[in-house]
């Protein structure tokens, strides 16, 4: 299994903290490094609780601009 790629797990979370940049909400942390790399430390095993994100966001569904109509010069 290879690493997951925390960016595109529901799971993954980007915080305010500067000292503490990514977090995980499945298993309630946050560090400077991504979850998955943390989960691996820890464990020695790459993270086994990956979900992927819904491919049809809010931004694809609206023309990937979030909502916005790009301008045409």
């Amino acid at each position: 299994m290879e690493r997951a790629d925390c960016r595109k797990c529901v799971f993954f979370k980007v915080t305010w903290e500067p000292n503490f940049p990514y977090a995980c909400e499945l298993f309630g942390f946050k560090g400077k490094n991504m979850p998955s790399a943390t989960v691996f430390g820890a464990s020695g095993e790459h993270c086994g609780e990956f979900r992927a994100k819904n491919k049809s966001s809010s931004a694809e569904k609206s023309g990937g601009a979030g909502g916005l109509t790009p301008r045409k010069f």
